[in-house]
């Protein structure tokens, strides 16, 4: 009897001590062993108990600085910004804005709209982040793109990082650089890009211009303003006819380079871009449909252009060049900006039901230094 009695006794207790066991070791998983973790010292020496989950204790304070990048990025540009002034003393002071340093021994590109005709016999004053004050000439200048080249006499000047304004996506960050007279203290605006190239189905393009625009939100940058890429690389500059895009700025400053002055393709046509999408939903063809919605021009090719000569019609769908697609993303300027004035390529275009081959040779317009605005 006494036998059976201890028999059932010890089962009890292991039982009862497997069961207090349990109990005891999730206790300690559960509120003890989190404590521990947060422990300095065995948090330093990696002596925190293994395979314990990571907590984080309320009472330890995080900081998260969300702006360092664009803190980052304004330290990098804001020697590249310069300001444009005019005016001999206080009285007659006019700041008209911001350029980019583009080249080491003083070339600058400025909005063409915030210089004054030359008639006026003011002179260009260059305003640097360091405060210095250099004046400066009027080398080149594209009036359709509102662009202009200027020259000050200098050495070993820190130039920008230029960029693509097609690289950008929708919603990215960017960063709006407005210089001020007081080298203490430019004007900073962060926004996002809101629409891309292209985005605007009504609205025809004409060939002759680079058209990858682009739109950002907010815009409260005033004109004459420099825009950045949140990697530091100038993607356009603000002014008061639109954007001038890092594309333009590089054709011209290269086309300065080797013939110096602005000379620019000239094609002569107006077209719509057609997405894939537009092409399967009305049955059509993706490419650049030959089209002016603009009804004050009664015309799609200008007449005796380059386009004309060719034998491009209107309605036509240009669907490749040289046998390179002709995409919504990869656009007719994408790829004419491959070629030069006096080149001959050829137009792969759908009239009708009829698939066709025709051959442009590129002409050229070419810019002087221009009167100013």
């Amino acid at each position: 009897m006494n036998e059976k009695i201890s028999v059932k006794l010890i089962v009890l207790i292991i039982l009862s001590s497997l069961v207090i066991g349990s109990i005891g070791s999730w206790l300690f998983n559960r509120f003890l062993i989190p404590k521990i973790n947060t422990i300095p010292f065995l948090m330093k020496y990696n002596l925190s108990p293994g395979g314990s989950p990571l907590v984080i204790n309320t009472k330890q304070e995080i900081r998260v600085n969300e702006g360092s990048d664009t803190v980052a990025v304004v330290k990098k540009v804001r020697p590249w910004v310069v300001g444009l002034a005019y005016g001999n003393d206080f009285n007659s002071a006019d700041f008209r804005g911001s350029g980019i340093i583009l080249t080491s021994d003083g070339l600058i590109a400025v909005p063409a709209q915030s210089l004054y005709s030359q008639s006026s016999k003011q002179q260009l004053k260059i305003v640097f982040d360091d405060g210095k004050v250099l004046p400066a000439t009027l080398k080149a200048m594209d009036t359709d793109s509102n662009l202009a080249l200027v020259k000050v006499d200098a050495n070993n000047l820190p130039t920008a990082s230029v960029g693509l304004a097609s690289d950008l996506e929708l919603g990215q960050r960017i960063i709006v650089v407005s210089k001020t007279l007081n080298e203490f203290n430019p004007n900073i605006f962060v926004s996002f890009v809101s629409s891309q190239a292209h985005n605007h189905p009504a609205q025809s393009y004409f060939s002759d211009d680079f058209n990858q625009v682009f739109k950002y939100s907010p815009d409260e940058a005033p004109n004459n303003s420099v825009i950045f890429s949140l990697e530091g690389n100038i993607v356009g500059l603000k002014t008061r006819t639109g954007i001038v895009t890092a594309e333009t700025l590089k054709n011209a400053l290269n086309s300065y380079f080797k013939n110096g002055a602005i000379v620019k393709n000239v094609f002569g046509f107006f077209y719509l871009p057609i997405s894939l999408s537009d092409a399967t939903a009305f049955n059509g063809t993706e490419g650049a449909w030959v089209h002016n919605t603009d009804y004050t021009r009664n015309f799609s090719i200008i007449e005796g252009s380059p386009a004309a000569k060719a034998g491009l019609q209107e309605g036509d769908i240009i669907t490749g060049v040289n046998d390179e697609k002709v995409t919504l993303q990869n656009s007719f300027e994408d790829i004419s900006l491959k070629y030069s004035p006096g080149d001959t390529i050829r137009l792969q275009i759908k009239r009708g039901k009829t698939v066709k081959t025709l051959n442009l040779t590129i002409g050229a317009k070419k810019y002087g230094p221009g009167p100013g605005f």
